[in-house]
């Protein structure tokens, strides 16, 4: 008898056309291994921002947030993030770290997090985009969610540019498959996109205006949130570099935390840190305003000695020495003198610095220099947009025009 033929192998099963072939499996361990650049590139970028934060003094101590409030704050923070992404309004260039989240919020927030984690891997195999985006997610906002503290803020829109392209994809892929068997379900997806990059759009039109100028994007942070202390900080400085001193005060004492006029609290502060110019500053003109005139002017020329060409402590100098209703506080050569090395010392031609010297020329009677100053700082203050500040210095310009110098009270 013959013994039988063997079988012959089974032949592969060819694709079918225009089918992607199907990569063969890889271990965990292999995809891990094959990506350590990338890895070694992320922990040497995160070490080096680390050490240059810490250096510049950014980095906050663990004793002034502690690591139980952080951890508060960044499992909140995931989904504050996620809400500003798929609602942006109300936003600001800062927002300042809050009391802390209570315990309970918090493990609920944690909870929630965890929640979808676990669902997202769940559908691995079936919607394995679901995974990899809210993954992405989470684990690019990792490094930026505050368990490092750096600076005041309790999260930052700068720091959503990356993480939310795991949820863009997450999404699109996630629609793509709901509407794939339906032409109306796809008309009404396409639709229903285009809506959003319209309305998108419009929120951008919006908000690009706000950072027209520092004056005018902390005006509009201030508007939205009243007790940002870093908004009155640097709506103060502003206020100051455009010599309205008055309104300046008000926001840099709140931006210290101090009531007004409490002097106080700002010498104390120049006792240990002598070289502070900006509590320096804040002190000169919280005496300017209480009329004590001569001592601000002292705390002018100490931040001038310290920064010889600080444009601010120039201007305001110059300015009480042009301007002051009391003629034993002016003095018209010592006010040119003043206003003329701003204006050398400027970069680029500013209104105030052309307003100051315009009234130092007139302080000093060299009215047609007067006239000729004003007149340009009228012209730049309506280039920039600055229809208050046009309106004041015209009316100065005014006084030049009809032969007489401008005195206004400090």
């Amino acid at each position: 008898a013959m013994a039988p033929r063997p079988a012959p192998p089974p032949r592969p099963v060819a694709a079918a056309p225009g089918a992607p072939a199907r990569a063969p499996a890889r271990s965990l361990a292999g995809l891990v291994a094959e990506k350590w650049p990338l890895f070694a590139l992320a922990a040497a970028s995160a070490l080096v921002t680390f050490l240059v934060q810490r250096r510049t003094g950014a980095v906050a101590p663990v004793d002034v947030f502690p690591l139980g409030r952080r951890l508060g704050n960044a499992v909140f923070a995931y989904w504050r993030y996620l809400g500003k992404s798929l609602w942006p309004t109300g936003l600001s260039p800062h927002y300042p770290y809050g009391s802390g989240a209570e315990v309970g919020m918090a493990a609920v927030a944690a909870a929630a997090l965890l929640l979808v984690t676990v669902v997202a891997l769940g559908l691995v195999r079936k919607r394995p985009y679901l995974a990899v985006g809210w993954l992405w997610y989470l684990g690019m906002l990792l490094p930026v969610i505050g368990l490092v503290q750096v600076g005041g803020q309790a999260y930052a829109d700068r720091y959503t540019y990356l993480p939310v392209i795991g949820l863009a994809l997450a999404a699109v892929w996630g629609v793509g498959d709901l509407v794939a068997r339906s032409r109306p379900a796809r008309v009404a997806a396409a639709t229903a996109a285009l809506a959003a990059l319209a309305a998108l759009a419009l929120l951008t039109a919006r908000q690009v205006p706000r950072w027209r100028d520092t004056r005018t994007l902390f005006t509009y942070t201030l508007a939205i949130e009243p007790g940002n202390r870093f908004a009155h900080h640097w709506l103060g400085v502003a206020l100051l570099q455009a010599g309205d001193t008055a309104e300046a005060v008000p926001h840099l004492e709140q931006a210290l935390s101090l009531p007004p006029g409490y002097e106080a609290g700002l010498r104390r502060a120049l006792a240990a840190n002598p070289a502070d110019l900006e509590a320096r500053r804040l002190l000169a003109a919280t005496l300017a305003r209480e009329g004590r005139v001569e001592e601000a002017i002292g705390e002018y020329e100490e931040i001038l000695a310290r920064s010889p060409g600080d444009l601010d402590a120039l201007i305001n100098i110059a300015w009480i020495r042009a301007t002051h209703e009391e003629a034993g506080h002016r003095s018209g050569a010592e006010a040119v003198r003043l206003a003329e090395r701003a204006r050398a010392l400027s970069p680029e031609p500013e209104a105030v610095i052309y307003s100051t010297l315009a009234a130092a020329y007139a302080e000093a009677d060299r009215l047609p220099e007067a006239i000729a100053a004003g007149e340009r700082a009228v012209a730049l203050a309506r280039a920039e947009g600055q229809t208050a500040e046009a309106r004041r210095y015209a009316q100065q310009l005014a006084s030049y025009r009809a032969g007489r110098p401008f005195h206004f009270g400090p």
